[in-house]
């Protein structure tokens, strides 16, 4: 079996690391190739998808600049690519989906503050009614015994 990858050790490439682009050098290649025609199960349906039929290839790269074996594995096509329009293409794509799941969680915290909010006055009113049934109760004991 015999593979080819896109870059190799020592290229130049351009990296999306979180929002920001950077022009690395490539130190590792790695590619994980699946080709399994899975297990034939007599029972019919698989419970576990790690015996069902797979494919797939995956290339990754670790670059010199974030460090080899211990560093950043990055994806081609995800992270890693050969011009710096498609990175910053790619990193302004995130940048925009980070600020919108910001806003929706400001969103939800917002909501939840409100109906703790709600739910703390709810409960403050069933307490203040709770309070003046004893207040009444102990009113009403004590004008029958004075």
């Amino acid at each position: 079996m015999h593979f080819e990858t896109r870059f190799s050790p020592g290229d130049r490439v351009f990296v999306v690391c979180g929002a920001e682009v950077r022009h690395l050098t490539i130190g590792q290649v790695r590619i994980e190739h699946t080709d399994s025609p899975g297990l034939p199960f007599p029972q019919g349906d698989i419970q576990f998808d790690n015996y069902k039929p797979q494919k797939g290839h995956v290339e990754s790269y670790m670059c010199v600049e974030t460090g080899i074996r211990a560093g950043m594995i990055y994806k081609l096509g995800e992270d890693v690519f050969e011009t710096e329009a498609e990175a910053i293409a790619v990193a302004e794509k995130r940048k925009t989906e980070e600020a919108e799941r910001v806003m929706k969680r400001k969103i939800e915290n917002k909501r939840n503050m409100k109906k703790s909010v709600r739910d703390a006055q709810k409960s403050l009113d069933y307490r203040k009614a709770e309070l003046a049934e004893v207040e009444k109760a102990e009113r009403e004991a004590g004008n029958e015994t004075g």
